[in-house]
């Protein structure tokens, strides 16, 4: 028989004996430890990554000497294998975190470095970023460097021979000129610094200087702007080498562009000093009446137009400034101070006769002065 005070009720769960809860407590304590831990893990194994530690790097400045060959385009993780596999750095994680700390690092030169074995990371980045580590120097090309000046520079700055220079430069398909330099390289032989190596030929320093004028080109749009002014972009590249023979200041070079298209349109013969050098092969201040007369192609006192090549290498300055000339009708220019370079224009032939009076006069001196000091 059923009891009337268990219809419709429940008995209420019986507790667990003892021994079972002790045993389900600790159950929530392991996985709070559980889960601690692997968070404290991770944690970690991630700074153990994203911060390297000394572990991996060397300390010191190095030991033994090593040569190591930063190649161009390398970045700094190229750069950091190529530093492991000579055994200069630890890891490549120290050398790429000390050069993302350091902005100079985007300037390392492609080259041949000396540095040490065993260095630390920052020791190596210093000795990357000091051009005085690399192996044979730099060669620097002045603007305005004339090809016979060049190949002097060339064989007195490396181990490359001039013979080599010439065979390079008649190596046409491997020197890379643009297409509208004819097979001419003078003017497109860029005026910049250059790394040099004892393993740097010939060919492949003419082809840098080649190649980095073509950037430049490219950079300042040369073609299109030759377009725009109705030249080519030769003759664009021999009026600014011309402006880089004629004048030392770059404040100067429009106005001399200017003076120099004017004359082209208005059929003048240019004049200029600087043509007549460059077919003596000298670099007179001042000409005499037989140098006028000298008979080549580059005598712009005796031929019309521009002469027939570049005679030098332009910089980008004077590039810039043959594509935009200045607007106005100066037809005339006199450099009227030798030490500073000071030039002055005019569309007056009365008054460049004066200045060129005025200027012949100050030339002397100077040149009087300077043999008088370096007379014993």
């Amino acid at each position: 028989m059923t009891d009337i005070f268990d219809l419709g009720l429940s008995h209420q769960p019986s507790k667990p004996p003892i021994h079972r809860r002790f045993l389900q407590l600790p159950a929530v304590a392991v996985s709070l430890l559980v889960f601690v831990g692997i968070a404290f893990g991770g944690v970690e194994l991630a700074g153990k990554y994203l911060k390297p530690t000394a572990s991996n790097d060397y300390t010191g400045d190095g030991t033994s000497v090593v040569q190591v060959e930063v190649a161009p385009g390398d970045t700094s993780s190229d750069i950091a294998k190529t530093l492991v596999t000579a055994g200069v750095v630890k890891t490549t994680t120290a050398f790429v975190d000390a050069a993302q700390d350091d902005p100079k690092s985007r300037d390392i030169q492609p080259g041949t470095y000396q540095l040490k074995l065993q260095m630390s990371a920052i020791s190596a980045l210093g000795l990357l970023e000091d051009p005085t580590s690399l192996v044979g120097g730099r060669l620097t090309v002045p603007e305005g460097t004339k090809l016979a000046k060049l190949k002097q520079l060339i064989t007195s700055k490396s181990q490359i021979k001039a013979a080599d220079v010439d065979a390079a430069l008649a190596d046409l398909k491997t020197l890379g000129l643009p297409d509208y330099a004819a097979g001419k390289p003078e003017g497109f032989l860029f005026p910049a610094t250059y790394n040099i190596t004892s393993s740097t030929t010939a060919a492949q320093l003419l082809g840098q200087m080649v190649s980095r004028y073509k950037q430049v080109a490219n950079s300042i749009a040369l073609e299109a702007g030759a377009k725009k002014l109705g030249l080519s972009p030769y003759q664009v590249v021999t009026i600014a080498s011309l402006i880089e023979a004629e004048v030392k200041r770059p404040q100067d070079y429009a106005q001399v562009a200017e003076v120099i298209i004017n004359r082209l349109h208005r059929g003048m013969k240019l004049e200029l000093d600087s043509t007549v050098n460059y077919a003596l092969g000298t670099t007179k201040p001042l000409l005499s009446q037989s140098d006028l007369k000298v008979e080549s192609a580059y005598n712009t006192y005796l031929h019309t137009g521009l002469p027939p090549t570049p005679i030098d290498s332009p910089g980008q300055a004077a590039l810039q400034a043959a594509l935009n000339p200045a607007a106005g009708n100066m037809i005339y220019f006199v450099t009227v101070d030798p030490v500073t370079g000071e030039t002055l224009f005019t569309n007056s032939l009365s008054q460049f006769n004066k200045w060129k009076v005025d200027a012949q006069k100050k030339f002397n001196a100077a040149a009087s002065s300077a043999a008088a000091s370096a007379a014993p």
